[in-house]
């Protein structure tokens, strides 16, 4: 796996990071009997945690499917603050700085991570911390968020346009796997195989 596992620490004797805020925050690795209470606080934001639901919802919080682990960032009250994907993708939610200040100083440990995502102002927070060395992207990428409400204009129909099928997978697969080279500069046919 990768260096983090060594931090296994729950609730209350997790690991404690020195933050800007007053009050300290507590870090923990999920365990898959606190599915609920994360998948809750991701529900307060549904259109920005879709990625991060859909990973648990699909393998659970606790798999190596994840390629990485969940984490909560807690208050010292046991509330949760945020909740973060570290691993070869890093995904966080959080409701304040100090939160993102905190899993960006636990992903420093993390030595294969290679995408980062996110909000923009969100994303330049966690970088600012976790690059305090100087560290600097291999490449910065920019996506909009985009809700679909009925009723939408019917367009033409696209001439030869069907579900794809298993039979698709010799096309579908390279043209998936050069998207994802693009992104991370990891070609997934290489590492996932």
């Amino acid at each position: 796996m990768y260096p983090l596992t060594e931090i296994n620490a729950r609730r209350m004797d997790a690991p404690v990071f020195p933050i800007t805020e007053a009050e300290p925050l507590m870090i923990e690795e999920l365990g898959a009997d606190q599915e609920a209470e994360v998948i809750a606080f991701l529900g307060e934001r549904p259109g920005h945690t879709f990625g991060m639901t859909g990973f648990i919802r699909s393998n659970g919080l606790v798999s190596s499917h994840n390629l990485g682990s969940f984490y909560a960032c807690r208050d010292k009250a046991g509330q949760l603050q945020g909740v973060a994907l570290i691993g070869r993708y890093i995904l966080f939610e959080t409701r304040s700085d100090a939160a993102i200040e905190a899993f960006a100083h636990l992903a420093q440990d993390c030595r294969n991570a290679h995408m980062l995502l996110g909000e923009q102002g969100e994303v330049e927070t966690f970088w600012r911390y976790y690059a305090d060395g100087g560290q600097s992207p291999r490449l910065y990428g920019r996506e909009y968020l985009f809700e679909q409400r009925w009723p939408v204009e019917v367009k033409q129909e696209v001439a030869g346009l069907r579900l794809a099928t298993m039979d698709d997978l010799d096309l579908i697969v390279p043209a998936h796997a050069q998207i994802a080279y693009d992104e991370s500069g990891i070609d997934p046919l290489q590492v996932d195989s």
